[in-house]
C-alpha cells in the first residue's frame, strides 16, 4: 500500500507545483492590478479609463482571467478524478 501511495505522489508532485504556480500568479496580478490600474482615489478614478487600454493593466487582466479559468478547470478535474475513485465501475 504504502508503495502505491508513494508512487501516484510522486507523479503528483508536478502537477501540484503547476497548481500553486497558477494561484501564486492570480494572486500576484489580482493586488498588482488593484494597485496600478485602479487607484483608490477621484484621480485614479478619472484616469482609470486610460489606465485600462494600457499594457501593463491589459496584461494583468489577462493573467487574472487565465488564472482563473485554470484553477476552475483543475478543481473540476480533481472533482472527476476523486469521484471515478469512489463510483463503481
Amino acid at each position: 500500500m504504502y508503495l502505491i501511495i508513494k508512487k501516484y505522489l510522486i507523479k503528483s508532485i508536478p502537477i501540484i507545483c503547476i497548481y500553486f504556480f497558477w494561484i501564486l500568479m492570480h494572486y500576484i496580478a489580482s493586488h498588482l492590478y488593484t494597485m496600478h490600474c485602479t487607484e483608490y482615489s477621484v484621480i485614479g478614478f478619472l484616469i482609470s479609463p486610460l489606465l485600462i487600454s494600457s499594457i501593463h493593466c491589459y496584461s494583468l487582466r489577462w493573467i487574472i482571467i487565465q488564472s482563473s479559468d485554470i484553477i476552475n478547470n483543475m478543481w473540476i478535474l480533481l472533482s472527476a478524478w476523486f469521484a471515478s475513485l469512489f463510483l463503481p465501475n
